[in-house]
């Protein structure tokens, strides 16, 4: 039933508008590869959904939760290394003039560390607009205010911003005076006509688990029009998952431990605190946020406990990531991964002649898929991460 379910409202949401019938429905390869990864069929067909554009490999914030941020030699400050602290230009005209992107129209999200210190972070999306690509854009906010009509003119589509907690909660999580500035921006945002929709991410972690709902009653006093407020489980790779997910031996999808560290801890979450605030958010109905979204959805004490452990073992129907076969993500240096938090295997460069459909069908890309195939589309490594949580939305 619950495929059933989640298959009408995918044809719902690919029908709602026009243009979201073009991105979900056609081509036909999107429309089987949907209904594959939602029917828990493990076979894929390569086609280009998304592009992830790392515009910048530095950060103004220390959060608690990232590898970065606190300068962890783990997870994704492994797969973010670059002497290009920042995307050239050149490179992001290179792609998004690409013939095979041009083509088949990719999202674009400009998100990891912090897009708006890149110093033509205007000129980025703007570009990518005029070739009529939907752009998303991830920010902690602490630049908002001054980046906010820039962003409104360059027709920017969507922007998430980092917000997980009441206003001290917050700024201790994300290492910087912030709650303020990203609230500040919204509302500059909000006083334009031509403005992104703006949606509100928050992890949810041992740190805040019991004051989600007064996170939501915060935002709704505030005023701020928000389209979506998304609360995401917290993504790790325990020492235990990385023990598992190493022993199988293939080389190219070694794993580093991720996240967890002596601020995060995932067993820390009190179960049945969290089920009683999920519960609580689920029946919140504010009068300026127009959805509430509970990535992964579910709504058992027992899913919950099996996903807040450190042994991450799989979980019922989250156990499938298509990414390799829909996604890459590019650095600031131009080389090409499947994913910013995935595994650190590079399909190749775009600054050595290489096209974007050289690299996505590349001998390494290819290689990749099959072992990924092999493991049923689940490493150890990927039951806790966005891949496997998120599914088809």
């Amino acid at each position: 039933m619950y495929r059933i379910k989640k298959t009408l409202f995918f044809f719902y949401k690919a029908l709602k508008h026009p243009a979201n019938a073009i991105k979900h429905i056609l081509p036909l390869k999107r429309l089987i590869n949907n209904l594959f990864q939602i029917y828990g069929i493990r076979y894929q067909l390569p086609v280009l959904d998304s592009i992830i554009l790392c515009v910048t490999n530095f950060c103004n914030a220390h959060c608690l939760m990232c590898d970065i941020g606190l300068n962890h030699d783990k997870g994704m400050n492994i797969l973010q290394r670059s002497e290009k602290r920042e995307m050239d230009f050149e490179l992001l005209k290179k792609i998004s003039n690409d013939p095979y992107v041009l083509k088949h129209k990719p999202f674009f999200n400009i998100l990891m560390t912090e897009p708006l210190l890149h110093s033509r972070i205007g000129a980025i999306v703007k570009e990518l607009k005029e070739n009529n690509y939907q752009v998303n854009l991830t920010t902690n906010g602490f630049l908002l205010p001054e980046k906010a009509q820039e962003l409104a003119e360059s027709g920017l589509d969507y922007l998430q911003v980092s917000i997980d907690g009441p206003i001290e909660l917050h700024n201790r999580i994300r290492g910087i005076d912030v709650f303020r500035k990203a609230i500040e921006g919204i509302k500059k945002l909000n006083s334009f006509n031509a403005k992104p929709l703006i949606n509100i991410n928050c992890v949810i972690t041992n740190l805040n688990f019991s004051y989600l709902t007064k996170l939501v009653d915060k935002i709704e006093r505030e005023g701020i029009l928000i389209n979506q407020f998304k609360f995401q489980f917290m993504y790790f790779v325990s020492e235990a998952m990385q023990k598992r997910n190493n022993v199988l031996g293939v080389k190219e999808m070694m794993q580093s431990e991720s996240t967890i560290n002596k601020y995060m801890m995932p067993d820390k979450v009190n179960i049945d605190i969290l089920y009683k605030e999920l519960q609580e958010l689920r029946a919140m109905k504010p009068h300026n946020i127009q959805q509430i979204r509970i990535i992964p959805d579910i709504r058992s004490k027992k899913e919950l406990r099996n996903y807040f452990n450190f042994k991450g073992e799989k979980m019922p129907y989250y156990d499938y990531c298509a990414w390799p076969f829909r996604q890459i993500a590019v650095k600031t240096d131009g080389v090409v991964l499947f994913h910013t938090r995935c595994f650190n295997y590079s399909l190749g460069s775009l600054l050595d002649g290489s096209c974007v459909r050289s690299v996505f069908f590349s001998l390494k890309a290819k290689y990749f898929r099959k072992q990924f195939k092999r493991y049923k589309f689940c490493l150890p490594a990927c039951t806790r991460c966005c891949g496997v949580v998120s599914k088809v939305s």
